[in-house]
Parts: structure tokens; sequence; C-alpha cells
């Protein structure tokens, strides 16, 4: 698991620590985000990373596993 997977997790498990997350899991389909908790991650990932998330990368796709969420930060961190 890499540095940024670790943070990712850390700011769900923050968000839902009723569930147990790993790699695999499907955020979204598995219940662990909701819209709710999606804006309340993208607030955590830009406030600790220093970035800005622009609303047209705020769709679910993006949020889907720990993997396309980091993704979606290694983009943005260039």
């Amino acid at each position: 698991m890499t540095e940024i997977v670790k943070k990712i997790k850390g700011f769900i498990e923050e968000i839902n620590p009723y569930m147990d997350i790993d790699i695999d899991t499907q955020l979204i389909d598995e219940g662990v985000l909701d819209s709710l908790g999606i804006m309340v991650l993208i607030n955590e990932i830009e406030g600790y990373y220093g970035i800005e998330i622009l609303a047209t990368d705020m769709k679910s796709e993006n949020f889907k596993s720990l993997v396309t969420i980091e993704s979606l930060v290694k983009r943005y961190k260039g």
C-alpha cells in the first residue's frame, strides 16, 4: 500500500469508522462513502495535499476505490 493510499484510507476510516476497508473495497457500491462522505473526503484531501479538486472531477468514478482516489490525487500533485 502506497503512502497516498494509506493516508486516503485513514481519511475514509475517520469518515466511516464502522466499516473495514482494503485496497479492493468498492467504496460507493459497498456503502462506505455516500455523497456527503465524498465531499468530506475531498475537503480532507485538498487540505492535506494543498490541492484543489475541480468540480468536473467530483464524480463517482473517481471515488470508487482507494486506487481510483490515489490516481486522482496523483494527477493533481503532478
